[in-house]
């Protein structure tokens, strides 16, 4: 099994605790950086520039929610992350946050395992397939469901696939997520 070593991370780590120190964006971001990095193993890609995504998308979607694009654009500049980097990490709040659309297979990865990384990490801990089922059945998640599926769509994958393999990525690193008691 795939496990995505945070040490090759500490930067990326170290960068988002200068913005937050908040324990459940943590453990989201080391959840999407797992997943991301486990595709992109699988796809023969970089899995350490795909799992940096993963843990600075942290930046913008904690600490900048609520500012305009630039903004957030120039934060990330100032970090150092490259062109792909921020375009990823900005793609990845198309249509809600942000006006610059996914245009290859890393963020259609990015956008689908995030969806199956905020539900797989739990306060008390990473949930179950079942589980995860049950809540993209719930009509309340149906917008986030919708773009899960045309994200695994987009990547020429099977939701399910997709599902199943990310919370495959998300419990290769369960040890190293901190829960609430």
């Amino acid at each position: 099994m795939w496990y995505c070593s945070f040490v090759q991370n500490e930067k990326a780590l170290a960068t988002l605790k200068k913005y937050s120190t908040n324990v459940d964006l943590l453990n989201h971001v080391r959840a999407v950086s797992a997943c991301l990095g486990y595709f992109a193993g699988m796809a023969g890609e970089d899995e350490t520039f795909w799992s940096e995504v993963g843990i600075l998308h942290g930046l913008v979607y904690d600490i900048f929610y609520d500012k305009p694009n630039q903004v957030v654009t120039d934060v990330l500049a100032l970090e150092k992350l490259c062109k792909k980097q921020i375009h990823a990490i900005m793609a990845h709040g198309f249509g809600s946050l942000s006006d610059v659309e996914p245009n290859c297979y890393m963020e259609y990865t990015f956008i689908a395992v995030d969806q199956i990384a905020g539900f797989a990490v739990s306060t008390e801990g990473v949930r179950d397939l079942a589980t995860i089922k049950e809540m993209f059945a719930n009509k309340d998640c149906a917008i986030g469901t919708a773009r899960f599926t045309d994200m695994c769509k987009k990547m020429g994958k099977d939701p399910d696939w997709v599902l199943r393999e990310s919370l495959n990525a998300v419990n290769s690193i369960a040890n190293d997520l901190v829960f609430h008691t």
